[in-house]
């Protein structure tokens, strides 16, 4: 609650809409990452996620997955044959329409601040995206995408 702070409002204007959830932020090399509760098998697992509007659909990792104990090999997958994702600093791995190839998962919940996000199917595939040598550790656990940003209203404040 310390880093949050009211949302002000000129008198001339309408009250801004209420705030659902208010969740810290951090800036990683110029974008925004969000503390995130993941739900599967029964577990609730957290983690930081990149809010990316350039990725189509959420991302998690699997190498995050496997840190918690959650064996990606064992997840069950959607149907879904594999898909091309893209998502901010992800090069392209064929040269034709960029992106990387990656499989959906289905996950229990997700949630920000506690505000279950309305997001059942995810991507895996790594999100080690900021590494060595510019920063120490990897940015980000998954990438929240379009999917997360069509559904709601997001504002940030540095």
């Amino acid at each position: 609650e310390q880093f949050m702070e009211p949302i002000p409002s000129d008198p001339g204007e309408s009250p801004p809409p209420a705030a659902l959830a208010r969740a810290p932020a951090r800036r990683w090399n110029g974008a925004y990452v969000v503390r995130v509760d993941l739900e599967l098998l029964g577990r609730r697992l957290n983690g930081r996620f990149l809010v990316d509007s350039t990725a189509p659909q959420t991302v998690v990792s699997p190498l995050w997955l496997e840190s918690q104990g959650v064996l990606p090999a064992l997840l069950d997958r959607t149907a879904a044959p594999a898909e091309k994702v893209r998502f901010f600093g992800v090069e392209s791995t064929s040269g034709a329409g960029g992106g990387a190839w990656a499989r959906k998962i289905r996950i229990d919940r997700l949630l920000l601040a506690g505000l279950a996000l309305p997001i059942r199917d995810v991507f895996l595939r790594d999100t080690e995206i900021f590494g060595a040598p510019e920063n120490t550790a990897p940015c980000c656990d998954g990438v929240l995408g379009l999917d997360f940003l069509r559904a709601h209203v997001v504002e940030f404040r540095t």
